[in-house]
């Protein structure tokens, strides 16, 4: 089966392994110590090229760079108007002296807003196969007031990472929070600010606006109408595999807050499992379809029917 599938696909697959490996290696570091440099710069390797991959495969170059840029251009501007305010969008935070971090575009380190370009992706492909059995939907397929609808759900389900990321990127000097968010009482913030999640769903809301009334009827014509005859495989499943090891892992962690811990485990670990079961049980149905059509067709073919009369 391997050796009919595209080289996308194997990326994907590949890159997905190379995920969950290293992955699995990070849960089983000693007690309160990190990957290695390289080990954390093969996890961020192995997840942009399993999430970029999965992203071409469905959206082409077009639209993929149409969503990269619409998610990194309304994010930068969210985190830039949220520094110079105060922090009234998702709290008052800095980001930490990382070389990644080294390059800004006015008070936002670029780095930041292409990360939560290529993480938006498995929310959006996770919620669509959820929901329709598909990782694209076409919006001229239902009424506009449910698509408004499905960007607040990307929205709430997108804003579970914060919850995830707040205690390890604080930990770990990603960044801190200072002003009047440093000046929250500790209960408060074990989970970051308490205005983080919810700046988190009006920024994802707003950007998949964007994309779905907007760049997909401009420029996804051909990825929607392949999206409406393509059948999925095992490699579409990228994206709960991205949920799933975020979940697991974290829960796992040594370096995590417990209750935190068990936040990220019963929100992104329950929608990894619930949209996992969805998936396996559209490729079942799938593989039962495609027994059904070979049968069908070895009986419709009179020159297979007579052979097999023959062998009889």
């Amino acid at each position: 089966m391997l050796k009919q599938r595209s080289a996308l696909d194997k990326t994907i697959a590949i890159a997905g392994i190379a995920y969950l490996a290293i992955s699995v290696w990070a849960v089983i570091m000693p007690e309160g110590q990190m990957l290695p440099p390289a080990g954390m710069l093969a996890t961020v390797a192995a997840m942009a090229a399993l999430l970029l991959a999965h992203m071409f495969k469905h959206l082409d170059w077009k639209l993929m760079a149409a969503f990269v840029a619409v998610a990194s251009v309304i994010e930068w501007a969210f985190e830039q108007i949220n520094i110079m305010h105060g922090g009234f969008i998702w709290g008052d935070l800095r980001y930490g002296n990382y070389t990644i971090f080294s390059v800004h575009l006015g008070s936002v380190p670029i780095a930041v807003p292409l990360c939560m370009a290529v993480i938006l992706w498995p929310t959006y492909a996770a919620v669509n196969l959820a929901l329709d059995g598909r990782v694209v939907v076409n919006p001229h397929d239902t009424p506009w007031w449910q698509n408004v609808w499905r960007c607040v759900l990307y929205g709430f389900v997108h804003s579970w990472l914060m919850f995830m990321c707040n205690d390890l990127c604080v930990k770990h000097d990603l960044y801190r929070w200072v002003g009047h968010s440093a000046q929250r009482q500790a209960q408060d913030m074990f989970l970051g600010d308490p205005a983080a999640p919810t700046g988190w769903l009006i920024y994802v809301f707003i950007t998949m606006l964007a994309f779905t009334f907007v760049m997909v009827p401009w420029l996804g014509r051909d990825a929607m109408r392949r999206a409406g005859t393509q059948r999925l495989d095992w490699t579409d499943g990228a994206p709960i595999l991205f949920w799933a090891v975020m979940a697991v892992q974290n829960f796992l962690s040594a370096v995590n807050n417990p209750t935190v811990a068990n936040v990220v485990m019963w929100t992104m670990g329950f929608f990894a499992v619930f949209t996992g079961y969805r998936f396996v049980t559209i490729m079942r149905a799938q593989r039962s379809q495609r027994s059904a059509d070979s049968d069908q067709t070895f009986s419709a073919d009179p020159t297979l029917t007579g052979s097999a009369n023959n062998i009889t």
